[in-house]
């Protein structure tokens, strides 16, 4: 145990469009703990580098592009944080707000909600593609606008009731670093770690949350092709985890 409350996590690969300003808007969090932000970095070539180190307060942690994987840059992660909650952003996601990090860690609170892991939520940034606007807006629409905690019970869930159980994007969430390193930690997928985690850790009887207070702005910059194939490569793993999974993308590319 540590005496940090939190680490902030974000594997960086190029970054440098917007993480000068999410590191920034990091340094502004209200939050009532002590903080670390943890950059992981698996070999850029822009001026991502440049900028983590303009940022001193900063742990940067660089490791060959070949050993990069979604679900084991986090678990490393994890290994290396000092903070009892990890939290993971992905590089171009922007904390909507200096409560951001509040807001996010609150529900793992073993003497409130007790949930292990927890999501917030994703915005679309202005001019977004319309189609993934369209989806990230439908995808978290379906959580609704307050805290929310979702557990197996005995009864078997609907389709429906699965994809909320299982859906986690780890663009922006958290989850205490002791379950991580010691009871369920990430696959090592190609894509959807988050899901699949999820889906694990529900399957084995414990609890996340969604706080929608912990709100990020996030939508990738993708063509219309390049966002066809990021969905069939995120459903593909997620079909690996489950082959019962449909073959279309719940949430693909958020």
């Amino acid at each position: 145990m540590t005496s940090l409350g939190a680490t902030v996590v974000i594997p960086t690969l190029n970054g440098e469009r917007y993480l000068d300003r999410l590191l920034s808007v990091l340094e502004r969090q209200d939050f009532a703990g002590a903080v670390e932000v943890l950059v992981i970095d698996s070999g850029s070539t822009d001026s991502t580098l440049t900028i983590v180190r303009a940022h001193p307060e900063v742990r940067l942690h660089e490791i060959p592009n070949s050993e990069f994987g979604h679900g084991k840059t986090r678990n490393l992660a994890a290994q290396l944080a000092r903070g009892r909650i990890v939290a993971y952003l992905t590089q171009d996601a922007l904390p909507s707000s200096a409560g951001w990090l509040t807001a996010l860690v609150a529900p793992l609170d073993p003497g409130g909600a007790n949930a292990v892991a927890v999501f917030g939520k994703q915005e679309p940034r202005r001019g977004c593609f319309p189609l993934q606007k369209y989806e990230i807006q439908a995808v978290f629409a379906r959580f609704g606008d307050e805290l929310a905690l979702y557990q197996r019970t005995e009864r078997v869930p609907t389709d429906s009731e699965m994809d909320l159980l299982a859906f986690y994007s780890d663009v922006n969430s958290a989850a205490r670093r002791e379950f991580l390193l010691d009871v369920i930690p990430y696959r090592d997928l190609s894509y959807s770690e988050d899901m699949a985690f999820a889906r694990d850790l529900i399957e084995a009887g414990y609890r996340k949350a969604y706080s929608p207070d912990a709100s990020v702005e996030h939508s990738n910059d993708l063509s219309f092709r390049e966002y066809g194939k990021r969905i069939f490569d995120e459903t593909l793993a997620m079909r690996r985890v489950d082959e019962s999974a449909p073959m279309y993308g719940f949430g693909g590319a958020v």
